[in-house]
């Protein structure tokens, strides 16, 4: 068994109620990088994951966005997954 990260993908079907939460940050060229992780729920049943494969929005999608300024964040791949993961400058303060 190698070091692959395979993700698992799972689809939803019909309409959820959603609730998420996340990270916006820059990669390594500036490029805004969002990881967010949702609760979805619908007659008794719950998923829970990433939704690194994408989200459609069937009718209303409400976002707030809260900023954290002067914390230096970025995401930077890391070279042995491939994920783009985060990080903070040690001069963000400075």
């Amino acid at each position: 068994m190698g070091d692959d990260i395979i993700p698992i993908i799972h689809k939803l079907g019909g309409i959820h109620e959603v609730i998420a939460v996340g990270t916006l940050f820059p990669d390594e060229k500036w490029h805004p990088e969002l990881h967010m992780h949702a609760v979805t729920g619908r007659e008794g049943t719950a998923t829970v994951g990433c939704t690194r494969a994408g989200v459609d929005v069937w009718l209303i999608g409400e976002v707030i966005l809260l900023g954290i300024c002067g914390i230096g964040g970025f995401r930077k791949k890391d070279p042995k997954t491939g994920i783009q993961i985060l990080q903070f400058s040690d001069t963000a303060s400075k």
